[in-house]
């Protein structure tokens, strides 16, 4: 676990404690890119899932006709067995 001075040598939280501006921590802060990689990957992975529900949505009632074919075919191969 982290201590006091730890979390101030860290973060924003040093600028202040070096007595400088809230305004040089606000420029730090947005340009500060930590992180954004992950954020980028998230939201790529999100639009994906987004992209296969729809189309399992709009493509699952036309697929249930072929599989009930199939699960029927399979359960008269194994009655004849």
């Amino acid at each position: 676990m982290l201590g006091g001075s730890d979390l101030r040598e860290r973060g924003s939280n040093r600028a202040l404690d070096e007595g400088q501006g809230s305004l040089t921590v606000l420029k730090r802060f947005l340009t500060d890119e930590s992180g954004v990689t992950a954020m980028e990957y998230a939201l790529i992975a999100g639009f994906i899932l987004c992209a296969i529900i729809g189309t399992l949505t709009l493509i699952g009632p036309q697929l249930k006709v072929p599989f009930e074919t199939m699960t029927a075919g399979i359960a008269d191969a194994n009655a004849k067995k």
